[in-house]
């Protein structure tokens, strides 16, 4: 559905993608460059120079640039449905510095070439204009900006046309309708695309604002906006339905619980709690990815098939596909079983022994994918499918070290986002967790609590709660125990160390004293356990002991020529992603900080 006026649109009065000269590309175009620094020199290159702008002509003392049409057409990517007379742009002038004329000098990559860099198709075609008389473009410039308009996409996303479009710009809008004010003679919509929280509003007729959850391309004058919610809104003068909503749409205006938008999950998405936690789980990822390259760590890749059970709790899934008919007779010698990898195999539980490989070799390095516990609990902090963020580092002494790290890592991460999606968590704080900011910011700025796991239930045993599960010496800590040392305890983050070596798994670190781990788990308020870390086992003689008592000799050999070839003393952790999620939301149930999440007896989609 397009608007339709009496009057004529400001689209048909005026040329909404203005092209007067386009610099061009040329594929024969060489580089001349000499052997004292790389400047074109005409002066000892004659034949070269001559070659160089032989497809250059000259009128009123400046360059012209033959372009051709169907070169144009490649480079630019030019939509079916745009006009044909944009194309036919004939030859462009594009001026040479007076003072480098002798050198045909275009200039640097560095001169203050005048384009306007963005994505809307208008912009987009605005971006190969040469705005001023004398400008001067050099190939290295001429290239980038080809390249530029080839593979940029034509839209831009709301986020960018509220941060970057002035007042009075013409612009063009992609998104959904996600809500409407009607008054007597205009309305007021809000369009979302997704790329932040509040979207723009929009003003519409009253008879296109009854298009509820229309999908919709806008165009429109950006204006400043008199109401206080919002610096811009967009005057609409055309309007057209890309995708109509039928009335049955699920999540009408109303509010709607957590279990109900889980059975929906193909459409949550669509709701503002939902954008809000893709946004922040998309910052999150980037927070860690530049924590860890800042300091110097390898982004490696584990394989999520595996036949090895780091953990040994036994909760893997197993996987038991029968070996295909195979025609060659040398794999079918190989092969003892009828597995397909002809051994027992699962998904991965945790990439951490396939990373101490490695960084036995590169020193740093972290991995960031999924995982898999065959978890039969449905607990608010249980997902059978979650990811894992876990690093391995070489040349790790002490367990202080790792612990100050460990801080360090959850400290930056946590304040980028606090500082790059403050709009997302606001509305978290409004909506889920009135204490949320304040306790992340707790986090960020006080040290985290360290207890041993000794004085730890000496804590709980004396404390003036009444547990499930009775704290004892030589028990693993219960979701109870962990919540009443962050929340009451500690109020804030705290670190619980060395273990009793007989709960905690093989690879870590034995203690002088022979019967504790050098081990960590960070627990934090209303999640409990968010990381788990620990120097490992790095002498051969010890781990081979602790492999034997866990009867995994004959699995593990590969394990212990790690430590008969170059053992370096070395530590790790693992961060469960979708648990520091909850953390940075408020949100409760694990199940809702993830798109998909895939529980005991649940896997739709």
């Amino acid at each position: 559905m397009g608007r339709t006026n009496n009057s004529t649109s400001i689209f048909e009065q005026e040329d909404l993608f203005p092209l007067t000269t386009i610099p061009e590309y040329s594929q024969k175009e060489e580089e001349i460059t000499s052997s004292n620094g790389g400047k074109n020199d005409c002066a000892s290159s004659n034949e070269s120079c001559e070659k160089k702008n032989q497809d250059h002509d000259s009128i009123n003392g400046k360059d012209i640039i033959n372009v051709d049409e169907k070169e144009l057409k490649m480079n630019f990517g030019l939509r079916k449905n745009l006009p044909e007379d944009l194309l036919n742009v004939g030859p462009v002038p594009i001026s040479i510095n007076e003072n480098k004329l002798g050198e045909r000098d275009y200039g640097g990559a560095g001169e203050d070439v005048d384009y306007v860099m963005s994505g809307s198709r208008h912009r987009r075609m605005n971006a190969v204009r040469i705005h001023k008389e004398n400008q001067v473009i050099s190939a290295e410039e001429k290239r980038a900006l080809m390249l530029y308009n080839q593979y940029a996409l034509s839209s831009k996303t709301i986020k960018n046309i509220l941060e970057n479009s002035a007042t009075n710009e013409k612009v063009e809008v992609h998104g959904w309708i996600r809500s409407v004010r009607i008054q007597k003679n205009v309305s007021f919509a809000m369009i979302n695309d997704g790329s932040s929280l509040k979207g723009l509003q929009a003003i519409l007729t009253v008879e296109e604002a009854k298009m509820y959850r229309t999908c919709v391309r806008i165009r429109g004058v950006l204006a400043q906006s008199l109401g206080t919610e919002q610096s811009k809104e967009l005057q609409a003068h055309d309007v057209k339905i890309l995708g109509e909503c039928g009335s049955d749409y699920p999540l009408q205006k109303k509010h709607h619980s957590m279990e109900f938008l889980r059975e929906n999950l193909h459409l949550r998405s669509r709701t503002n709690i939902f954008g809000t936690i893709i946004r922040i789980r998309n910052a999150a990822v980037l927070a860690f990815q530049n924590f860890f390259q800042k300091n110097e760590f390898f982004q490696v890749h584990t394989p999520i098939i595996t036949s090895s059970d780091c953990e040994g709790g036994g909760e893997v899934f197993n996987i038991s596909n029968k070996l295909p008919k195979i025609k060659e007779k040398s794999l079918e010698q190989k092969s003892q079983s009828n597995d397909f990898f002809g051994m027992p195999v699962y998904l991965t539980v945790s990439g951490q022994l396939h990373a101490e490989m490695l960084a036995y070799a590169m020193s740093r390095v972290f991995i960031f994918g999924p995982v898999f516990r065959a978890e039969g609990s449905l607990t608010s902090r249980h997902l059978a499918e979650f990811w894992m963020l876990e690093a391995e580092i070489a040349y790790l002494f002490e367990l202080e070290e790792l612990l100050n790290f460990t801080e360090i890592c959850i400290k930056e991460t946590t304040k980028y986002i606090l500082d790059n999606c403050s709009q997302d968590i606001s509305f978290c704080n409004q909506q889920i967790d009135k204490e949320l900011i304040k306790c992340l910011e707790n986090t960020i700025n006080n040290s985290f609590s360290r207890l041993s796991y000794l004085e730890a239930i000496d804590v709980l045993s004396k404390a003036n709660q009444k547990f499930e599960f009775l704290p004892k010496y030589g028990s693993s800590l219960h979701s109870e125990h962990e919540k009443y040392l962050a929340n009451n305890y500690c109020c804030g983050p705290v670190f619980i160390t060395d273990y009793p070596k007989e709960i905690k798994p093989f690879y870590m670190r034995i203690n002088p004293d022979d019967k504790t781990v050098a081990c960590t788990d960070l627990l934090v308020p209303k999640i409990g356990e968010l990381v788990g870390g620990s120097l490992r086992e790095e002498r051969y003689k010890i781990l081979e002991q602790n492999l034997k008592k866990h009867d995994r000799s004959n699995d593990y050999q590969w394990y212990l020529d790690l430590r008969k070839y170059g053992t370096a003393p070395h530590g790790g952790f693992g961060i469960g992603f979708e648990r520091y999620l909850q953390y940075l939301t408020g949100i409760e149930n694990i199940r809702d900080v993830i798109p998909f999440p895939r529980t005991a007896s649940y896997c739709k989609y």
